[in-house]
């Protein structure tokens, strides 16, 4: 049963962190719709390509890590006698990859801000305040 229940927050846990990470991204100034609406030129364009890109390459090990991190929490939870200071060590460790992947994200999604002119900025907060309300 103690099994059972530490396996269901796990899973609960990383399906939080997934939504987290997603929402970010949906709503966020580098979604498909946002991007779209600005009127972006070939220039900015071709830049904000280039940076997602560049985005995915840093996070790439930062997403396997925690990967590796969860099937350790999930074996050791599977584990006849499952060792709850290693899955809190590894728990913690997940927390501290996953924060560096939002601040990464924040930062290119302040870096894309800044590749745009007055009005393009002031369109994109119109944007995110309706979605925000």
């Amino acid at each position: 049963m103690k099994r059972l229940l530490f396996t269901a927050l796990v899973l609960v846990f990383t399906l939080a962190a997934v939504c987290a990470s997603h929402a970010l991204s949906d709503k966020g100034i580098d979604s498909p719709a946002v991007i779209q609406s600005l009127g972006l030129t070939d220039v900015q364009q071709a830049g904000i390509t280039s940076g997602e890109q560049d985005l995915e390459k840093e996070l790439a090990p930062l997403k396997q890590s925690i990967q590796r991190l969860r099937s350790d929490i999930n074996r050791e939870l599977s584990s006849d006698s499952p060792d709850k200071a290693k899955i809190d060590r590894a728990l913690d460790e997940v927390s501290v990859k996953m924060a560096e992947i939002q601040k990464k994200k924040i930062a290119y999604m302040l870096w894309i801000r800044g590749q745009l002119t007055p009005e393009q900025r002031q369109k994109l907060t119109s944007f995110l305040q309706k979605t925000n309300e």
